[in-house]
């Protein structure tokens, strides 16, 4: 289509050529987006509810965006000093907001379309890492 000979012409103009094997995997998964795309859907599904209880537990009011598995989340401190305070004791595996934006220092980058056995099993450690933070601030 138009608009994928657009994106492929923008991304030479600005990345150059990708290496042979990226391109023959990415040509090769083309076809299969919407398999993709549905998995993803279904774990959103299933997942994303469970953060939105642990985060409500916790006092955070926060609005998914409307499509994908990643989000950030306000901590109200600065997310680096956070996880490795409190979120690299418990094993919490997440990226600084700070990362993304100066302004998003505050902010933790949570994914949400992991396996769902692993991902419920993440949520009681998410939630300590959050009340850590709350006991700290308080």
């Amino acid at each position: 289509s138009k608009m994928i000979q657009n994106t492929r012409n923008a991304f030479h103009n600005l990345q150059g050529m990708t290496s042979a094997p990226s391109m023959a995997m990415a040509e090769a998964a083309f076809p299969h987006l919407d398999v993709v795309l549905d998995a993803l859907r279904a774990r959103r599904d299933v997942n994303l509810p469970k953060l939105i209880d642990v985060l409500t537990e916790n006092g955070i009011e926060w609005t998914p965006p409307p499509f994908g598995i990643f989000g950030l989340i306000p901590l109200g401190t600065d997310a680096v000093q956070a996880m490795a305070q409190h979120g690299a004791p418990l094993g919490l595996l997440a990226t600084p907001g700070g990362m993304f934006h100066k302004d998003l220092a505050n902010h933790l980058r949570i994914a949400w379309g992991g396996d769902p056995g692993t991902f419920e099993a993440a949520m009681p450690i998410l939630s300590q890492f959050l009340k850590s933070i709350q006991d700290e601030n308080n």
